[in-house]
């Protein structure tokens, strides 16, 4: 498997984050409002829960962020971890 640069190669991702990396559109558009919610985080790994378009972004996922800003995707969403003000 490539290597995955938000949680690692040897990650067990959910069906959600395997649909993300494999650009699997039809599919995400098939579970989206039914496994997961466009604008909040998702679980991705057992212990990781983050935005879609994050990881999208992250592993440069283009068709996937096409699909996902065509849905509305908030790209400065607040539950995002990498937009937490950590002072």
């Amino acid at each position: 498997m490539k290597k995955i640069r938000l949680f690692g190669e040897n990650a067990q991702l959910t069906p959600i984050a395997k649909m993300i990396m494999e650009e699997d559109i039809a599919g995400l558009e098939a579970s989206l409002g039914k496994e997961w919610t466009l604008n909040q985080p998702f679980e991705m790994t057992k212990y990781i829960n983050e935005l879609a378009i994050t990881l999208a972004l992250i592993e440069n996922k283009i068709n996937v962020i096409d699909c996902l800003l065509e849905k509305k995707a908030n790209l400065n969403h607040s539950k995002s971890h990498h937009y937490r003000d950590w002072e």
